[in-house]
């Protein structure tokens, strides 16, 4: 096995049950796959036929509309999967996936990674936790759709700051190269709104903006001057 893949796997939850032979056989039948910012892993509509992994870096999972718009339905980072959900049903990819950043993925076929799935229980649960997740933010994006758009980006910066704590340790930093673009398509507002906005909590010192990350200094005051006295 190449040992930058080693690297890589050893550092990811879905992949700490498993012996060195079994992460070998794995990688055998696994492809690593580098993408450009902006590059899509797959897109909506084409066939479910590989599971994703992103073992560094970010991506997004994008949803088109008629109108022409386009939604972030969720961001991606070290350690999650994407696609497993669809290709365990059997169907078609109903999103875009676009890397965020220069990205690693693993790309596991969709009968190897039935194979696993059976043979590791853990990787079930870690799925389960995943999807659940997922499920949690779409509530809470159609709660906070009756929210003003400060306090939804508000909630989406705490909610992405609290997930890259739990994945990278301790930090105030937003490190995900997140667009004014990006955080409007996440949040379902325009883009001048956000830069507005931004602008306004920069001033106040809420945030500290940066052209490759947001630093939010203090989550408590931010969530206090919008008016969330409790995670949502």
């Amino acid at each position: 096995m190449d040992k930058k893949i080693s690297s890589y796997m050893k550092n990811i939850s879905i992949f700490s049950q498993l012996n060195q032979s079994e992460m070998v056989v794995l990688s055998e039948k696994c492809t690593i796959c580098h993408l450009k910012r902006g590059e899509h892993a797959f897109s909506a509509g084409y066939q479910a036929t590989h599971v994703y992994i992103i073992l560094s870096g970010s991506a997004k999972l994008v949803r088109s509309h008629p109108d022409g718009k386009e939604r972030i339905v969720h961001l991606l980072m070290r350690g999650e999967m994407f696609g497993a959900a669809v290709v365990m049903q059997g169907g078609f990819y109903p999103v875009n996936a676009i890397a965020l950043e220069q990205s690693t993925v693993m790309k596991i076929e969709a009968k190897t990674f039935q194979d696993f799935f059976l043979l590791h229980p853990k990787v079930g649960q870690i799925l389960i936790a995943q999807l659940g997740e997922r499920i949690r933010q779409a509530h809470s994006d159609r709660v906070m759709s009756f929210d003003s758009t400060e306090k939804r980006i508000a909630i989406f910066l705490l909610d992405l700051l609290e997930r890259i704590q739990n994945t990278y340790g301790s930090t105030s930093r937003i490190t995900i190269p997140l667009t004014r673009q990006d955080i409007a398509d996440r949040v379902g507002s325009t883009v001048e709104t956000v830069i507005r906005i931004l602008s306004t909590w920069s001033k106040q010192k809420l945030i500290d903006t940066q052209d490759k990350y947001i630093e939010i200094p203090n989550m408590s005051t931010l969530r206090q001057v919008v008016g969330l006295t409790l995670n949502p």
